[in-house]
């Protein structure tokens, strides 16, 4: 009994490593990231262009760049929807704006020339409703660019943290202050960012100096249900 005790703790130990291994040469790729438009190739290269999502489309420049990593499911969250919260437009568009924004991005990406073989799927949502259409663990690489006051990216950290697979990738948008871009909203990404940080036990995060994203792989240890 004592030889099949150690030969399964052995066993253990050598999955756990392998395992590690794997974090480690995800993270060293990752570091090696300066822009969001390299983000693509990285999420190929490492076999996280399964299922993907993004918070906050807008126009969808960002949503374009994620197409180009081939996923099989990609989908885009938004309420396009001026409905005088300040951190729901923070760029204050107007109602006209956002409503030629969200049906662009209808005919945009229902278009098989655009997608190729990538279901596209554009939800006209808040983010704390559109949270409940997906089961945890289901998303390989998921990323917030929504409400970026503090209460809202906590908010949205919160809802969609457990909708990432294990060793996926959880990452956003804008983590600096306000000043930077002279928005009238309180940016609160930095703060929110941190304290998740701490509370979840981040061991793997990566900031991109040249567009203010950060990134953070989803390890069991900073998911309890699966450690």
């Amino acid at each position: 009994m004592i030889i099949k005790f150690r030969k399964k703790k052995n066993s253990e130990k050598r999955k756990k490593r392998k395992i590690q291994k794997k974090y480690n040469k995800m993270y060293h790729a990752m570091c090696q990231i300066q822009n969001r438009n390299e983000i693509p190739e990285f999420l190929k290269n490492n076999h996280l262009n399964d299922k993907m999502c993004e918070l906050g489309v807008r126009d969808g420049m960002n949503f374009d760049m994620l197409l180009t990593s081939k996923p099989n499911l990609l989908v885009g969250i938004d309420a396009w929807k001026n409905d005088g919260i300040p951190g729901h437009n923070d760029l204050f568009f107007s109602g006209k704006n956002l409503e030629r924004q969200y049906w662009t991005a209808i005919k945009r990406y229902s278009n098989p020339q655009i997608c190729g073989k990538t279901r596209c799927l554009i939800i006209r949502d808040y983010t704390v409703n559109a949270c409940k259409e997906f089961q945890d663990y289901f998303f390989n690489y998921l990323y917030i660019d929504a409400d970026h006051t503090y209460e809202g990216i906590s908010q949205d950290m919160k809802n969609f943290w457990p909708k990432v697979k294990v060793g996926g990738v959880f990452a956003g948008h804008d983590y600096v202050d306000n000043s930077v871009y002279g928005s009238v909203v309180v940016f609160g990404v930095i703060r929110a960012v941190d304290e998740f940080i701490i509370k979840h036990n981040i061991k793997y995060f990566h900031y991109l100096p040249e567009c203010h994203s950060w990134m953070i792989v989803k390890t069991p240890e900073s998911c309890p249900i699966m450690s």
